[in-house]
Protein backbone atom coordinates (compact mmCIF):
# COMPACT_ATOMS: atom_id res chain seq x y z
CA UNK A 1 0.00 0.00 0.00
CA UNK A 2 1.32 3.75 -1.16
CA UNK A 3 1.28 6.66 0.86
CA UNK A 4 0.38 10.07 -0.54
CA UNK A 5 1.77 13.09 1.05
CA UNK A 6 -0.34 16.60 1.01
CA UNK A 7 2.14 19.45 1.14
CA UNK A 8 0.96 22.07 2.97
CA UNK A 9 3.11 24.67 2.49
CA UNK A 10 1.09 27.28 0.81
CA UNK A 11 -2.24 27.18 3.42
CA UNK A 12 -1.02 29.95 6.07
CA UNK A 13 -1.11 32.62 2.97
CA UNK A 14 -3.97 31.18 1.11
CA UNK A 15 -5.75 31.03 5.23
CA UNK A 16 -3.96 35.11 5.24
CA UNK A 17 -5.66 36.33 2.18
CA UNK A 18 -8.92 34.73 3.28
CA UNK A 19 -9.22 36.22 6.75
CA UNK A 20 -8.54 39.71 5.07
CA UNK A 21 -10.98 42.55 6.14
CA UNK A 22 -13.54 42.95 3.15
CA UNK A 23 -14.02 47.13 3.29
CA UNK A 24 -16.36 47.00 0.38
CA UNK A 25 -16.17 50.21 -1.93
CA UNK A 26 -14.95 53.76 -0.68
CA UNK A 27 -17.68 55.69 0.72
CA UNK A 28 -19.41 58.38 -2.10
CA UNK A 29 -18.06 62.46 -1.93
CA UNK A 30 -19.87 64.20 0.66
CA UNK A 31 -21.40 67.96 -0.73
CA UNK A 32 -19.39 70.71 0.88
CA UNK A 33 -19.51 73.67 -1.49
CA UNK A 34 -21.33 75.57 -3.47
CA UNK A 35 -20.28 77.05 -6.50
CA UNK A 36 -21.59 79.44 -9.82
CA UNK A 37 -21.04 77.73 -12.85
CA UNK A 38 -22.89 80.53 -15.30
CA UNK A 39 -22.54 83.45 -13.86
CA UNK A 40 -24.90 86.50 -13.86
CA UNK A 41 -24.32 89.38 -16.77
CA UNK A 42 -25.53 92.94 -17.79
CA UNK A 43 -29.22 92.50 -17.73
CA UNK A 44 -31.81 95.45 -17.81
CA UNK A 45 -33.79 96.44 -14.86
CA UNK A 46 -36.71 93.83 -14.30
CA UNK A 47 -35.79 92.08 -17.02
CA UNK A 48 -34.93 88.05 -16.83
CA UNK A 49 -31.19 87.43 -16.49
CA UNK A 50 -30.29 85.28 -19.15
CA UNK A 51 -28.51 82.66 -19.90
CA UNK A 52 -30.34 81.10 -17.03
CA UNK A 53 -27.67 80.98 -13.74
CA UNK A 54 -26.38 77.72 -13.03
CA UNK A 55 -24.97 76.28 -9.52
CA UNK A 56 -22.47 73.00 -8.63
CA UNK A 57 -22.86 71.15 -5.59
CA UNK A 58 -19.37 70.40 -5.01
CA UNK A 59 -17.25 68.18 -2.73
CA UNK A 60 -14.17 68.96 -0.92
CA UNK A 61 -11.74 68.52 -4.31
CA UNK A 62 -13.91 70.83 -5.91
CA UNK A 63 -15.59 69.08 -8.06
CA UNK A 64 -19.22 68.52 -8.82
CA UNK A 65 -20.99 65.59 -6.64
CA UNK A 66 -23.45 63.64 -9.17
CA UNK A 67 -26.53 62.56 -8.29
CA UNK A 68 -27.18 65.45 -5.63
CA UNK A 69 -30.04 66.77 -5.19
CA UNK A 70 -29.82 69.81 -2.31
CA UNK A 71 -32.11 72.88 -2.38
CA UNK A 72 -30.10 75.40 -3.15
CA UNK A 73 -31.20 79.42 -2.65
CA UNK A 74 -30.12 82.62 -4.30
CA UNK A 75 -30.04 85.98 -2.42
CA UNK A 76 -28.43 89.50 -3.30
CA UNK A 77 -24.67 89.88 -2.04
CA UNK A 78 -23.33 93.36 -2.72
CA UNK A 79 -26.39 95.40 -3.03
CA UNK A 80 -25.40 99.12 -4.02
CA UNK A 81 -28.89 100.30 -4.59
CA UNK A 82 -31.23 98.37 -1.85
CA UNK A 83 -32.43 96.41 -5.13
CA UNK A 84 -34.61 93.39 -4.68
CA UNK A 85 -34.52 89.46 -6.24
CA UNK A 86 -37.61 88.65 -7.73
CA UNK A 87 -38.54 85.10 -9.31
CA UNK A 88 -37.98 81.45 -8.16
CA UNK A 89 -34.83 82.07 -5.75
CA UNK A 90 -34.77 78.58 -4.22
CA UNK A 91 -34.69 75.67 -6.64
CA UNK A 92 -33.44 71.74 -6.00
CA UNK A 93 -30.09 70.75 -7.45
CA UNK A 94 -30.59 67.84 -10.30
CA UNK A 95 -27.94 65.94 -10.80
CA UNK A 96 -25.94 68.25 -8.56
CA UNK A 97 -26.66 71.62 -10.87
CA UNK A 98 -29.23 74.14 -9.59
CA UNK A 99 -30.50 76.17 -12.73
CA UNK A 100 -32.42 79.18 -11.81
CA UNK A 101 -34.18 80.52 -14.99
CA UNK A 102 -36.30 82.97 -13.80
CA UNK A 103 -34.81 85.75 -11.79
CA UNK A 104 -35.12 89.34 -11.88
CA UNK A 105 -33.50 92.49 -10.04
CA UNK A 106 -35.58 95.43 -9.15
CA UNK A 107 -32.93 98.41 -9.35
CA UNK A 108 -30.31 100.01 -11.61
CA UNK A 109 -27.15 99.87 -10.21
CA UNK A 110 -23.29 98.45 -10.79
CA UNK A 111 -21.33 95.65 -9.00
CA UNK A 112 -23.84 93.29 -7.96
CA UNK A 113 -23.30 89.75 -6.62
CA UNK A 114 -25.48 86.77 -5.83
CA UNK A 115 -25.13 84.54 -2.92
CA UNK A 116 -25.76 81.08 -2.81
CA UNK A 117 -26.51 78.72 0.41
CA UNK A 118 -27.67 75.78 1.08
CA UNK A 119 -28.17 74.72 4.87
CA UNK A 120 -24.70 73.88 6.11
CA UNK A 121 -22.50 73.94 2.63
CA UNK A 122 -20.39 76.63 1.76
CA UNK A 123 -22.13 79.51 0.34
CA UNK A 124 -20.98 80.51 -3.38
CA UNK A 125 -20.75 84.30 -4.46
CA UNK A 126 -20.98 85.48 -7.76
CA UNK A 127 -18.40 87.70 -10.10
CA UNK A 128 -20.15 91.14 -9.88
CA UNK A 129 -22.57 92.13 -12.69
CA UNK A 130 -24.66 95.63 -13.71
CA UNK A 131 -28.81 96.14 -13.88
CA UNK A 132 -29.02 98.92 -16.32
CA UNK A 133 -31.36 101.40 -17.97
CA UNK A 134 -31.98 101.99 -21.60
CA UNK A 135 -30.50 105.52 -22.55
CA UNK A 136 -33.53 107.52 -24.36
CA UNK A 137 -31.67 110.44 -26.12
CA UNK A 138 -32.89 112.84 -28.26
CA UNK A 139 -29.68 112.37 -30.59
CA UNK A 140 -26.46 110.27 -30.22
CA UNK A 141 -23.18 111.64 -32.00
CA UNK A 142 -20.51 109.04 -32.74
CA UNK A 143 -17.09 110.06 -33.44
CA UNK A 144 -13.68 107.85 -33.84
CA UNK A 145 -13.32 106.48 -30.68
CA UNK A 146 -16.31 107.88 -28.29
CA UNK A 147 -19.58 109.09 -28.41
CA UNK A 148 -22.01 111.19 -27.26
CA UNK A 149 -25.56 112.14 -26.63
CA UNK A 150 -28.09 114.63 -25.33
CA UNK A 151 -30.71 113.72 -23.16
CA UNK A 152 -32.63 116.13 -22.31
CA UNK A 153 -30.07 119.22 -21.54
CA UNK A 154 -28.02 116.86 -20.56
CA UNK A 155 -25.05 115.34 -21.85
CA UNK A 156 -23.70 111.87 -22.00
CA UNK A 157 -20.49 110.47 -23.39
CA UNK A 158 -18.70 107.28 -23.77
CA UNK A 159 -15.74 104.82 -25.18
CA UNK A 160 -12.00 106.41 -25.64
CA UNK A 161 -11.19 109.35 -22.94
CA UNK A 162 -7.51 110.16 -23.43
CA UNK A 163 -7.65 113.04 -23.75
CA UNK A 164 -11.14 113.63 -21.99
CA UNK A 165 -12.84 113.83 -24.48
CA UNK A 166 -15.69 112.47 -22.29
CA UNK A 167 -15.74 115.30 -20.51
CA UNK A 168 -16.08 113.82 -17.08
CA UNK A 169 -13.30 115.25 -15.53
CA UNK A 170 -11.20 111.80 -15.65
CA UNK A 171 -9.36 110.31 -18.57
CA UNK A 172 -11.07 106.78 -17.60
CA UNK A 173 -12.10 104.58 -20.55
CA UNK A 174 -16.43 104.28 -20.20
CA UNK A 175 -18.38 101.32 -21.93
CA UNK A 176 -21.33 102.84 -20.67
CA UNK A 177 -22.67 106.07 -21.15
CA UNK A 178 -21.25 108.94 -18.08
CA UNK A 179 -22.80 112.41 -17.58
CA UNK A 180 -20.82 115.49 -17.81
CA UNK A 181 -21.53 116.98 -14.56
CA UNK A 182 -21.42 120.73 -16.43
CA UNK A 183 -24.11 123.03 -16.11
CA UNK A 184 -23.43 126.32 -17.82
CA UNK A 185 -24.45 129.59 -16.43
CA UNK A 186 -28.06 130.37 -16.54
CA UNK A 187 -28.56 127.78 -19.37
CA UNK A 188 -29.04 124.43 -20.27
CA UNK A 189 -26.73 122.48 -22.27
CA UNK A 190 -26.22 120.53 -25.19
CA UNK A 191 -28.28 121.56 -27.39
CA UNK A 192 -26.37 121.10 -30.59
CA UNK A 193 -22.98 118.55 -30.18
CA UNK A 194 -20.12 117.63 -32.27
CA UNK A 195 -17.25 114.42 -31.65
CA UNK A 196 -14.27 114.72 -33.58
CA UNK A 197 -11.27 112.31 -33.31
CA UNK A 198 -10.67 113.12 -29.75
CA UNK A 199 -12.21 116.40 -29.08
CA UNK A 200 -16.03 117.22 -28.52
CA UNK A 201 -17.81 120.51 -28.55
CA UNK A 202 -21.52 121.31 -27.28
CA UNK A 203 -23.72 124.52 -27.43
CA UNK A 204 -26.06 125.88 -24.49
CA UNK A 205 -29.57 127.10 -24.89
CA UNK A 206 -28.36 131.12 -24.86
CA UNK A 207 -25.65 130.07 -27.84
CA UNK A 208 -22.23 129.76 -26.04
CA UNK A 209 -20.01 127.03 -27.53
CA UNK A 210 -18.15 124.91 -25.02
CA UNK A 211 -15.10 122.11 -26.14
CA UNK A 212 -13.20 119.74 -24.54
CA UNK A 213 -10.44 116.86 -25.32
CA UNK A 214 -7.61 117.59 -27.03
CA UNK A 215 -6.12 120.62 -28.17
CA UNK A 216 -3.50 119.50 -30.09
CA UNK A 217 -3.73 121.56 -32.93
CA UNK A 218 -6.17 124.20 -31.10
CA UNK A 219 -9.44 122.72 -32.13
CA UNK A 220 -11.14 123.64 -28.85
CA UNK A 221 -11.36 127.26 -29.71
CA UNK A 222 -9.59 128.86 -26.32
CA UNK A 223 -6.60 130.16 -27.65
CA UNK A 224 -4.67 127.36 -26.65
CA UNK A 225 -2.88 124.24 -27.80
CA UNK A 226 -0.39 121.36 -27.34
CA UNK A 227 -3.03 120.99 -24.46
CA UNK A 228 -6.11 119.19 -23.63
CA UNK A 229 -9.21 119.91 -21.33
CA UNK A 230 -11.19 117.31 -19.39
CA UNK A 231 -14.38 119.74 -18.45
CA UNK A 232 -16.24 121.61 -20.72
CA UNK A 233 -14.32 125.10 -21.73
CA UNK A 234 -15.70 128.03 -23.40
CA UNK A 235 -15.24 128.98 -26.93
CA UNK A 236 -13.14 132.38 -27.17
CA UNK A 237 -14.38 135.00 -28.43
CA UNK A 238 -17.98 137.09 -28.46
CA UNK A 239 -19.74 134.87 -31.13
CA UNK A 240 -22.98 133.18 -30.55
CA UNK A 241 -22.98 129.96 -32.64
CA UNK A 242 -26.14 127.85 -33.29
CA UNK A 243 -24.68 124.89 -34.59
CA UNK A 244 -21.19 122.84 -34.66
CA UNK A 245 -18.93 120.36 -36.16
CA UNK A 246 -15.99 118.40 -35.76
CA UNK A 247 -13.52 116.80 -37.90
CA UNK A 248 -10.27 114.83 -36.83
CA UNK A 249 -8.00 118.17 -35.63
CA UNK A 250 -10.69 121.17 -36.54
CA UNK A 251 -13.97 122.59 -36.03
CA UNK A 252 -16.64 124.57 -37.45
CA UNK A 253 -19.63 126.38 -35.61
CA UNK A 254 -22.63 128.18 -37.49
CA UNK A 255 -22.92 131.90 -35.87
CA UNK A 256 -26.18 132.69 -34.60
CA UNK A 257 -27.81 135.67 -37.31
CA UNK A 258 -26.08 138.72 -37.00
CA UNK A 259 -28.47 140.17 -38.38
CA UNK A 260 -29.97 138.15 -40.65
CA UNK A 261 -27.09 135.54 -42.11
CA UNK A 262 -25.41 132.75 -40.88
CA UNK A 263 -21.84 132.68 -41.24
CA UNK A 264 -19.57 129.52 -40.17
CA UNK A 265 -16.40 130.17 -38.07
CA UNK A 266 -13.88 127.68 -38.08
CA UNK A 267 -10.73 126.81 -36.18
CA UNK A 268 -7.85 124.08 -35.18
CA UNK A 269 -5.59 122.47 -37.89
CA UNK A 270 -5.73 124.16 -41.03
CA UNK A 271 -2.62 122.19 -42.79
CA UNK A 272 -5.20 121.50 -45.65
CA UNK A 273 -7.09 124.36 -45.86
CA UNK A 274 -10.28 123.21 -43.89
CA UNK A 275 -10.20 126.30 -41.71
CA UNK A 276 -11.54 127.83 -44.77
CA UNK A 277 -9.98 131.43 -43.90
CA UNK A 278 -7.99 131.28 -47.23
CA UNK A 279 -5.02 130.66 -45.34
CA UNK A 280 -3.35 127.14 -44.13
CA UNK A 281 -2.60 128.85 -40.81
CA UNK A 282 -3.12 126.67 -37.99
CA UNK A 283 -5.92 128.92 -35.64
CA UNK A 284 -7.05 127.85 -32.32
CA UNK A 285 -9.80 130.74 -32.05
CA UNK A 286 -12.62 131.14 -34.31
CA UNK A 287 -12.08 132.80 -37.55
CA UNK A 288 -14.95 133.28 -40.33
CA UNK A 289 -14.67 131.44 -43.27
CA UNK A 290 -13.96 133.03 -46.30
CA UNK A 291 -16.69 134.59 -48.79
CA UNK A 292 -19.08 135.80 -46.04
CA UNK A 293 -21.53 132.98 -47.53
CA UNK A 294 -24.22 132.48 -45.44
CA UNK A 295 -24.98 128.75 -44.44
CA UNK A 296 -27.39 126.89 -43.15
CA UNK A 297 -25.55 124.06 -41.88
CA UNK A 298 -22.12 122.58 -42.00
CA UNK A 299 -20.02 119.70 -41.59
CA UNK A 300 -16.61 118.61 -41.01
CA UNK A 301 -14.83 115.48 -42.26
CA UNK A 302 -11.42 114.08 -41.56
CA UNK A 303 -9.90 117.36 -43.05
CA UNK A 304 -12.75 118.80 -45.68
CA UNK A 305 -15.50 120.66 -44.85
CA UNK A 306 -18.47 121.49 -46.21
CA UNK A 307 -21.95 123.43 -45.82
CA UNK A 308 -25.56 124.44 -47.31
CA UNK A 309 -25.72 127.37 -48.97
CA UNK A 310 -28.47 129.49 -46.82
CA UNK A 311 -30.20 131.49 -50.56
CA UNK A 312 -29.35 128.83 -52.66
CA UNK A 313 -29.22 125.66 -51.11
CA UNK A 314 -25.66 124.87 -52.96
CA UNK A 315 -23.19 123.06 -51.32
CA UNK A 316 -19.96 124.56 -51.26
CA UNK A 317 -16.63 122.50 -50.06
CA UNK A 318 -12.75 123.62 -48.77
CA UNK A 319 -9.89 121.67 -47.33
CA UNK A 320 -8.34 118.45 -48.17
CA UNK A 321 -9.00 117.25 -51.58
CA UNK A 322 -7.15 114.48 -52.55
CA UNK A 323 -9.70 112.11 -53.21
CA UNK A 324 -12.27 114.92 -54.77
CA UNK A 325 -13.78 115.09 -51.93
CA UNK A 326 -14.29 118.46 -52.10
CA UNK A 327 -16.68 117.76 -55.20
CA UNK A 328 -15.32 120.25 -57.79
CA UNK A 329 -13.67 118.16 -60.13
CA UNK A 330 -10.43 118.19 -59.08
CA UNK A 331 -7.86 117.03 -56.60
CA UNK A 332 -6.62 120.09 -55.63
CA UNK A 333 -7.27 121.03 -51.78
CA UNK A 334 -8.96 124.79 -51.40
CA UNK A 335 -8.34 126.78 -48.27
CA UNK A 336 -11.87 128.33 -48.93
CA UNK A 337 -15.17 127.65 -50.26
CA UNK A 338 -15.28 126.30 -53.55
CA UNK A 339 -19.03 125.54 -55.18
CA UNK A 340 -19.75 121.70 -55.59
CA UNK A 341 -20.23 120.67 -58.97
CA UNK A 342 -23.44 119.59 -60.27
CA UNK A 343 -25.64 121.91 -59.84
CA UNK A 344 -27.34 120.20 -57.32
CA UNK A 345 -29.23 122.02 -54.35
CA UNK A 346 -29.06 119.77 -50.69
CA UNK A 347 -31.47 119.59 -47.70
CA UNK A 348 -28.88 117.62 -45.77
CA UNK A 349 -24.96 117.47 -46.02
CA UNK A 350 -22.72 114.95 -44.43
CA UNK A 351 -18.92 114.57 -44.80
CA UNK A 352 -17.12 111.49 -44.11
CA UNK A 353 -13.10 110.46 -43.45
CA UNK A 354 -12.18 111.32 -47.42
CA UNK A 355 -15.74 111.70 -48.73
CA UNK A 356 -19.35 113.55 -48.58
CA UNK A 357 -22.84 112.74 -49.43
CA UNK A 358 -25.70 115.20 -50.03
CA UNK A 359 -29.43 114.88 -49.79
CA UNK A 360 -31.39 116.67 -52.77
CA UNK A 361 -35.30 117.67 -51.90
CA UNK A 362 -35.98 115.25 -54.29
CA UNK A 363 -35.78 113.21 -52.51
CA UNK A 364 -31.90 111.64 -53.97
CA UNK A 365 -28.82 111.19 -52.50
CA UNK A 366 -25.46 112.17 -54.44
CA UNK A 367 -22.02 111.14 -52.89
CA UNK A 368 -18.17 111.88 -54.36
CA UNK A 369 -14.50 111.42 -53.03
CA UNK A 370 -13.04 108.28 -51.80
CA UNK A 371 -14.94 105.17 -52.92
CA UNK A 372 -12.16 102.06 -52.63
CA UNK A 373 -14.51 100.68 -50.07
CA UNK A 374 -17.87 101.54 -52.21
CA UNK A 375 -18.80 104.19 -49.58
CA UNK A 376 -20.29 106.67 -52.68
CA UNK A 377 -23.19 103.35 -53.20
CA UNK A 378 -23.30 103.97 -56.93
CA UNK A 379 -22.29 100.44 -57.59
CA UNK A 380 -18.52 101.22 -58.25
CA UNK A 381 -15.61 101.45 -56.34
CA UNK A 382 -14.33 104.56 -58.48
CA UNK A 383 -13.14 107.40 -57.33
CA UNK A 384 -15.48 110.41 -58.66
CA UNK A 385 -14.15 114.23 -57.91
CA UNK A 386 -18.20 115.27 -58.59
CA UNK A 387 -21.38 113.94 -57.26
CA UNK A 388 -22.50 110.92 -58.28
CA UNK A 389 -26.00 109.19 -57.33
CA UNK A 390 -26.99 106.65 -54.83
CA UNK A 391 -28.44 103.65 -56.33
CA UNK A 392 -30.17 100.59 -55.27
CA UNK A 393 -33.45 101.35 -55.63
CA UNK A 394 -33.87 102.71 -52.10
CA UNK A 395 -35.28 106.31 -51.43
CA UNK A 396 -33.33 107.87 -48.67
CA UNK A 397 -34.81 110.91 -47.06
CA UNK A 398 -31.95 111.11 -44.31
CA UNK A 399 -27.94 110.63 -44.96
CA UNK A 400 -25.13 110.52 -42.37
CA UNK A 401 -21.33 109.12 -43.52
CA UNK A 402 -18.53 107.89 -41.69
CA UNK A 403 -15.08 107.37 -42.64
CA UNK A 404 -15.48 104.71 -45.30
CA UNK A 405 -18.89 104.07 -45.65
CA UNK A 406 -22.47 106.12 -45.53
CA UNK A 407 -25.56 105.25 -44.04
CA UNK A 408 -29.85 106.46 -44.32
CA UNK A 409 -32.57 106.50 -42.95
CA UNK A 410 -35.21 105.29 -46.08
CA UNK A 411 -38.24 106.58 -47.19
CA UNK A 412 -40.11 103.51 -45.54
CA UNK A 413 -38.36 104.19 -42.12
CA UNK A 414 -35.94 101.65 -42.47
CA UNK A 415 -31.96 101.83 -41.98
CA UNK A 416 -29.72 101.20 -44.89
CA UNK A 417 -26.01 101.21 -45.42
CA UNK A 418 -23.22 100.79 -47.71
CA UNK A 419 -19.38 100.61 -47.92
CA UNK A 420 -17.02 99.47 -45.64
CA UNK A 421 -17.53 97.04 -43.49
CA UNK A 422 -14.58 95.71 -41.71
CA UNK A 423 -15.63 96.37 -38.35
CA UNK A 424 -19.15 95.77 -38.69
CA UNK A 425 -20.45 98.99 -39.41
CA UNK A 426 -22.80 98.66 -41.77
CA UNK A 427 -25.05 96.50 -39.13
CA UNK A 428 -25.57 93.94 -41.71
CA UNK A 429 -24.64 90.68 -39.24
CA UNK A 430 -21.72 89.86 -41.45
CA UNK A 431 -18.30 92.07 -42.16
CA UNK A 432 -18.79 92.33 -46.19
CA UNK A 433 -18.54 95.48 -47.98
CA UNK A 434 -21.29 96.98 -49.82
CA UNK A 435 -21.41 98.79 -53.25
CA UNK A 436 -24.73 99.74 -52.45
CA UNK A 437 -27.45 100.29 -49.62
CA UNK A 438 -28.07 97.08 -47.60
CA UNK A 439 -30.53 96.94 -44.32
CA UNK A 440 -29.38 97.37 -41.29
CA UNK A 441 -30.41 94.29 -39.00
CA UNK A 442 -32.92 94.49 -36.60
CA UNK A 443 -36.39 96.23 -36.06
CA UNK A 444 -35.18 99.62 -35.37
CA UNK A 445 -38.28 102.49 -36.16
CA UNK A 446 -35.67 104.99 -36.58
CA UNK A 447 -36.17 109.17 -35.79
CA UNK A 448 -32.58 109.73 -37.20
CA UNK A 449 -29.08 107.53 -37.63
CA UNK A 450 -25.62 109.30 -37.33
CA UNK A 451 -22.08 107.54 -38.72
CA UNK A 452 -19.10 107.87 -37.22
CA UNK A 453 -15.51 106.60 -37.89
CA UNK A 454 -16.16 102.58 -37.54
CA UNK A 455 -19.09 102.74 -35.83
CA UNK A 456 -22.81 104.03 -36.17
CA UNK A 457 -25.88 104.81 -34.30
CA UNK A 458 -29.71 105.24 -34.37
CA UNK A 459 -32.41 106.61 -32.31
CA UNK A 460 -36.19 104.80 -32.56
CA UNK A 461 -39.49 106.00 -32.29
CA UNK A 462 -39.76 104.30 -28.80
CA UNK A 463 -36.61 106.57 -27.26
CA UNK A 464 -34.16 103.68 -27.36
CA UNK A 465 -31.21 104.18 -28.92
CA UNK A 466 -28.93 102.03 -30.52
CA UNK A 467 -25.09 101.61 -31.81
CA UNK A 468 -22.78 98.76 -34.15
CA UNK A 469 -19.78 98.49 -35.19
CA UNK A 470 -16.27 98.65 -33.66
CA UNK A 471 -15.91 98.79 -29.82
CA UNK A 472 -12.92 98.37 -29.49
CA UNK A 473 -13.21 101.26 -26.65
CA UNK A 474 -16.65 100.61 -25.70
CA UNK A 475 -18.05 103.52 -28.09
CA UNK A 476 -21.18 101.40 -28.89
CA UNK A 477 -22.14 102.15 -25.22
CA UNK A 478 -23.45 98.39 -24.37
CA UNK A 479 -20.92 97.68 -21.38
CA UNK A 480 -18.69 95.59 -23.10
CA UNK A 481 -15.91 96.40 -26.01
CA UNK A 482 -17.14 93.41 -28.30
CA UNK A 483 -17.30 94.56 -32.14
CA UNK A 484 -20.91 94.22 -33.02
CA UNK A 485 -22.20 93.29 -36.62
CA UNK A 486 -26.21 94.34 -35.96
CA UNK A 487 -27.62 97.01 -33.69
CA UNK A 488 -27.32 96.58 -29.95
CA UNK A 489 -29.33 98.77 -27.20
CA UNK A 490 -27.00 101.85 -25.74
CA UNK A 491 -27.71 101.58 -22.04
CA UNK A 492 -26.61 102.93 -18.82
Amino acid sequence: MRTRWVSTLGMPALFAACSADHTGPPPPPQATQLAFVVQPGQTLRDSVIAPSITVEVRGASGSRIAGATNTVTLALGTNPSGAALTGTTSVAAVDGIATFAILRVTERARGFTLVATSGSLTPGTSATFDIVLPLFPNRVVPGTGHTCAQVGYAVYCWGRNDNGELGDSTVTLRTLPAFVPFQPPGASFGVHIAVGDSHTCATSSVSELYCWGSDSTGQLGIGSQNDRRIFPALVSGSVSFVGVTAGRAHTCAIAAPNPDSTYVYCWGANDRGQVGDSTNTQRTTPVAVAGRIAFSAATAGRDHTCAIATATGKAYCWGDNTFGQLGDSSTSARNSPVPVGGGHTFNQISAGGNHTCGLTSTPEVYCWGDNADGQLGDSTTTQRMYPVKVVGGVTLVGVSVGSKYGCGESLDQKLYCWGRNLDGQLGSGDFTNQLTPQPVGGSINPTGITAGDRHACATSFDGRAYCWGSNQYGQLGDGTRATRTSPVLIVY
